[in-house]
């Protein structure tokens, strides 16, 4: 048989065997680093405070204010009702009871100092995004003096477009 003849039908044969292989996509059901960050994008919620000042007006019990200050600061002046978690301790294991509860929609609040603190945008902020899709779902909204946002789980899909409209 020609060599030309023998090649070509081997070049055929592969590509039909190339195009009947399955697509390389990793591991199944894991996201992407891009998605994750997606994801918790579309599940979040910015809480201007003037909603935040109706949560407090109507006593509701289903939302729970952590104040990201130092302690001093959260001694001298709290939101009532609110529970200190300073920011350098956001990420230790003692609060995740906190920070994981289903019952309760955080809203998280600092100031223009912890605004200023590095935390928008540090890495840290990044490796709690990058490590924890599934447990939160936070945006950050920096709102004159003070800085809200929602963290709740991403399963539950707080976030919607007319949330405004509900509350």
């Amino acid at each position: 048989m020609n060599t030309r003849i023998f090649l070509s039908l081997n070049l055929i044969v592969l590509a039909f065997v190339l195009v009947f292989l399955p697509k390389n996509e990793g591991k199944k059901g894991e996201l992407k680093p891009k998605e994750q960050i997606q994801l918790i994008s579309e599940y979040s919620q910015v809480v201007e405070i003037d909603y935040a000042a109706r949560y407090l007006a109507e006593q509701n019990s289903d939302i729970q204010f952590i104040d990201l200050r130092s302690v001093d600061e959260f001694l001298a002046f709290n939101i009532p009702g609110s529970i200190n978690i300073p920011y350098e301790q956001l990420f230790n294991k003692k609060w995740q009871g906190y920070l994981n509860q289903t019952d309760k929609t955080n809203i998280l609040y600092g100031n223009a100092d912890f605004a200023n603190s590095g935390f928008k945008g540090s890495a840290k902020i990044n490796e709690w995004l990058g490590i924890s899709p599934a447990l939160f779902s936070a945006l950050l909204i920096l709102m004159a003096v003070a800085m809200f946002w929602v963290a709740e789980k991403a399963d539950i899909k707080f976030a919607r477009p007319d949330i405004k409209k509900e509350l």
